[in-house]
């Protein structure tokens, strides 16, 4: 069994990161600049004990797939040390602001990223009570919810974060998994991510869950022509490029197969000096 490596879970807590640069309120009194540096402080510091307790938390799987249960109990004890601390310096934060939604939001995080969505939910509406065009904490809500298992509840907030904010583009990827994940409603999710493309130009990430769903459906043309247009947005991925020029070849269409391959050529080409300077300088 294979779960998330350090990388990973870097990227994942990076979705429900708070906003740093949100308003900040400090009461009267109270030096404005030694708040904002107090809040920031205490929030970079949760966030790091979150990291570290997500961390912890998966080699605690890793070690009870493999059997080893006294090493389990050790990393879920580092775990639950480490989400107690973030909590602590969420709650430091608020004690300069009580108003400030992304510590409230954050404090919801750690308890959705111990597996307990439930309890994330009352400090996820606290932010967006404080600040309704909040995306991350209404994705937050839906992530919460579809976590329990109440998918329909899930979808209305993944909706509304982009009623919010139109060219949000996560929460049309929600959308288009629930619904393809639960529902098995596939047109749905296309209908959503076409949606999606139309609101947010140039981005590559509906195009490829496009070609995901397309694939399911067993239309490898339609899968081919969205990954194309992925590509065409990020021609910086080497396989996917390759992997297009293959494809084009072994459908008869040279013209494309070679334009890909020289996309994939001209990365390649860029990238080398780069891994040549480092291992010098290693």
């Amino acid at each position: 069994m294979h779960f998330p490596r350090i990388s990973v879970i870097a990227v994942f807590l990076v979705l429900f990161a708070c906003q740093m640069n949100a308003q900040v309120s400090v009461n009267s009194g109270t030096s404005r600049v030694n708040a904002t540096d107090s809040i920031s402080e205490f929030m970079l510091r949760g966030a790091v004990m979150s990291l570290a307790a997500v961390q912890s938390k998966y080699e605690s799987l890793e070690a009870a797939g493999s059997g080893n249960q006294i090493l389990s109990r050790q990393k879920s004890g580092e775990a639950q040390n480490y989400f107690n601390q973030s909590r602590t310096y969420y709650r430091k934060a608020l004690q300069y602001d009580s108003l400030y939604a992304p510590a409230w939001n954050s404090l919801g995080t750690t308890y959705f990223l111990q597996d307990i969505p439930d309890q994330s939910l009352p400090y996820y509406h606290r932010a967006i009570a404080l600040k309704p065009d909040y995306t991350v904490a209404i994705i937050n809500i839906g992530k919460a919810y579809s976590k329990m298992g109440q998918q329909d509840s899930a979808l209305f907030y993944f909706r509304q974060s982009v009623k919010v904010d139109s060219s949000f583009v996560q929460g049309y990827i929600e959308q288009a998994r629930v619904l393809t994940d639960y529902k098995h409603d596939y047109n749905g999710a296309l209908t959503v991510l076409q949606t999606a493309c139309s609101y947010t130009k140039q981005n590559e990430v509906p195009y490829i869950m496009m070609s995901e769903i397309h694939f399911m459906k067993g239309d490898s043309v339609s899968a081919m022509t969205a990954l194309e247009t992925a590509a065409r947005f990020n021609p910086g991925n080497v396989d996917r490029c390759l992997m297009l020029a293959s494809w084009y070849e072994r459908h008869g269409d040279a013209d494309k197969a070679k334009e890909f391959r020289a996309l994939a050529d001209k990365e390649r080409n860029r990238v080398a000096p780069r891994e040549k300077d480092h291992e010098s300088a290693k």
